[in-house]
């Protein structure tokens, strides 16, 4: 009578056999290893992978860290790719290490079972037969000079690629967005939502704030584009000067003036009058001109601070002076009644 064996599927190949029929078929005449016999239970095991050396063995004479390979894709799944760099010597391809740039949700977005492709060898374990692989590493990491092609300051084009409640996301090429912060806008509108001014595919031509090559940021800005006006104002109009503005605001706790352009600047309720006044709203009209002291400029937080009552008491400073230089021509000297008389200019 015959005697039969068992030939494990793990016996057939050094590497995963994931569909026997590759290996063997039925009335196949084949040269097979006996692995073990059990007389008592009357089994054998064979082996037909033991016939040839075990890859493994001289792995390390073929392979190493950092190089790179042809390998054949065998199996997809959520997490990765399986490939086979010669027969039974498989590695996995991480989803993590497919792209420097994209972000992908599966590997069929890139690779189908078959695909030839390089790879570069990351890491192995020769004792659990386990190899880690990267596609990503056979082609330069676009993050490495990126300070280089985008330098801080430069002008680019960019793409709104999406918009978001404090600002919009850009890119610059594929895969390297930026981000346009509500704050890097614009250098006098307060943006309260960012869909008021980005569309979605929308072109612009941005400046290059900062880069972050490690979180792989980059902080775009729109304003800088021209330059800060508050800046000028700072310049233009020290602490004390005058200006004149059209009311644009009437608010219960003051009017708002603009002074230049966009630039609007605050007359609180209590700079309005030397006079107590309860409502602005009952001695001020929007478009009115008025004229006002600059108490403050703060060029960080974008705010300018005035005052018609200051504005006044130094024009009746100024009043008093010309009487007291007038007074002083014909007299030569002012007098302890000239002093009170002076005291009620203004009262």
């Amino acid at each position: 009578g015959s005697i039969d064996g068992l030939l494990h599927v793990n016996d057939m190949s050094w590497g995963k056999v994931s569909n026997p029929n590759k290996y063997v078929a039925k009335d196949e005449k084949l040269r097979l290893k006996i692995l073990s016999m059990n007389k008592e239970n009357k089994k054998i095991s064979l082996g037909l992978k033991q016939l040839s050396p075990d890859p493994w063995e001289s792995f390390e004479d073929k392979y190493a860290k950092g190089m790179k390979s042809k390998g054949t894709v065998t199996k997809l799944t959520n997490f990765g790719a399986f490939i086979e760099l010669e027969d039974g010597i498989e590695g996995l391809l991480h989803i993590s290490e497919l792209s420097w740039t994209k972000r992908i949700n599966h590997p069929k977005e890139l690779l189908k079972v078959g695909d030839i492709v390089e790879v570069m060898l990351l890491d192995f374990d020769k004792n659990k037969r386990t190899i880690s692989l990267g596609l990503k590493q056979v082609f330069p990491n676009p993050w490495d000079d990126i300070d280089v092609r985008y330098p801080v300051g430069s002008k680019t084009r960019a793409t709104v690629s999406k918009v978001t409640k404090y600002g919009a996301f850009v890119e610059m090429e594929e895969g390297i967005d930026g981000f346009i912060h509500a704050s890097d806008i614009s250098w006098t509108k307060q943006v309260k939502t960012a869909s008021d001014i980005f569309k979605k595919d929308k072109v612009l031509v941005v400046v290059i704030l900062s880069i972050d090559k490690e979180a792989r940021k980059i902080q775009i800005g729109l304003k800088q584009l021209t330059e800060n006006p508050w800046e000028n104002l700072f310049l233009k109009y020290p602490k004390g000067s005058v200006v004149s503005g059209i009311i644009t605001s009437v608010t219960d706790f003051g009017v708002f003036v603009k002074v230049e352009k966009e630039i609007e600047g605050l007359i609180h309720i209590s700079k309005l009058s030397n006079e107590k006044i309860e409502d602005p709203k009952d001695h001020f009209k929007v478009g009115n001109k008025v004229k006002a002291t600059v108490l403050n400029i703060d060029k960080e937080k974008q705010k300018i601070t005035l005052s018609i009552k200051d504005f006044i008491n130094r024009l009746e400073e100024k009043e008093m002076q010309k009487y007291l230089e007038d007074d002083t021509a014909k007299t030569g000297s002012i007098t302890l009644g000239d002093i009170i008389d002076l005291s009620k200019i203004g009262k």
